[in-house]
């Protein structure tokens, strides 16, 4: 075998030595692709479609169930969670009436088919618009809810009131028509006659019925209605009631009243006092008791009017406190 020979040999199984090897490697790193669970994941999480100004609709029995309009979406094609931008949608579940909704943005998750808004969100229906920091919209459930600088606007068409509620979280049940606001709840009812109070309100929880025209309140309660203003650990609100001879609103547990007058400050404790605004009176019962002038007042049942010096009392005793002469 010339010399010639044996280097052509050599080149030649060196070659195929190389091919051979090469063709191993590349086989391993396709085999590691399709097994390593994180590699195919982070493949899978890269097919995804993109819509712009999309429109979708969804119906349930064949009927109107939901339907969204976004400017831009991102629909993930391995679970089809969506990420979307400028949202405005409209739900027809549960309510008789519509419930629309927007959002700066907005995101899908087929696992409990929910719907997240955050930024900027508003939810409007017949009688309210609430708006907050970030709502969860539960399609399978009557449940929304929501948490961030939470604002509710609503009128009631009873009596042409308007309330404000704001809290720093909510649930909603758009089917009842019952909200829940939870964390330094406040709000306040206005009236549309400009001559007349409205009324301040605090709680730790309140839950307000659109159906029942009730707000109910829970933990320290406060009501400001001047010159009155009283505390409690429960309270209800009936918002139908301001203009009839019913209680407008009732408190129970530990109820504290301070009145600013022209001779003083007027203080009065009982386990419950109902409102009767458009009489302008307050009655207290269980266990009452009226501080004023230098007098202690008790009775059964003690009744106290806005603006007057009077204190009207069932069963009545009274504690005087006598200055004594020199």
């Amino acid at each position: 075998m010339s010399w010639n020979q044996v280097i052509l040999n050599s080149v030649f199984g060196i070659c195929c030595l190389y091919i051979i090897l090469v063709s191993n490697l590349r086989d391993w790193n396709m085999k590691s692709n399709l097994t390593d669970p994180a590699k195919r994941k982070a493949a899978s999480e890269k097919r995804e479609s993109v819509l712009e100004n999309s429109k979708i609709y969804h119906l349930k029995d064949n009927k109107p169930h939901i339907y969204l309009s976004s400017k831009l979406a991102k629909i993930q094609l391995n679970n089809n969670d969506t990420d979307m931008e400028l949202i405005e949608g409209r739900s027809f579940k549960g309510a008789k009436k519509p419930v629309d909704f927007s959002a700066k943005k907005a995101f899908y998750r087929r696992i409990g088919n929910k719907l997240i808004l955050v930024e900027e969100v508003v939810l409007i229906d017949d009688q309210t618009n609430l708006k907050a920091d970030k709502v969860t919209y539960f399609f399978d459930q009557d449940e929304i809810i929501g948490r961030g600088n939470v604002l509710l606007k609503g009128k009631i068409p009873q009596s042409e009131d308007k309330i404000e509620i704001k809290a720093k979280s909510f649930s909603h049940y758009p089917g009842r028509k019952i909200s829940t606001f939870q964390d330094d709840v406040k709000g306040v009812i206005h009236r549309p006659e400009k001559y007349r109070e409205g009324l301040e309100f605090e709680a730790d929880k309140l839950e307000y019925s659109q159906r029942g025209s009730k707000i109910s309140l829970i933990g320290a309660v406060l009501l400001n209605k001047p010159p009155f203003t009283v505390s409690s650990r429960r309270g209800e609100i009936f918002l139908e009631n301001y203009s009839n001879k019913l209680n407008y609103f009732v408190l129970n547990d530990d109820v504290k009243l301070r009145e600013k007058r022209k001779n003083g400050l007027r203080k009065a404790f009982a386990e419950k006092m109902e409102g009767i605004a458009s009489e302008g009176k307050l009655i207290l019962t269980g266990l009452p008791k009226v501080i004023q002038d230098g007098e202690t007042i008790k009775g059964n049942k003690i009744t106290i009017r806005e603006n007057s010096e009077v204190v009207e009392v069932d069963d009545a005793y009274t504690t005087f406190k006598i200055n004594k002469g020199r």
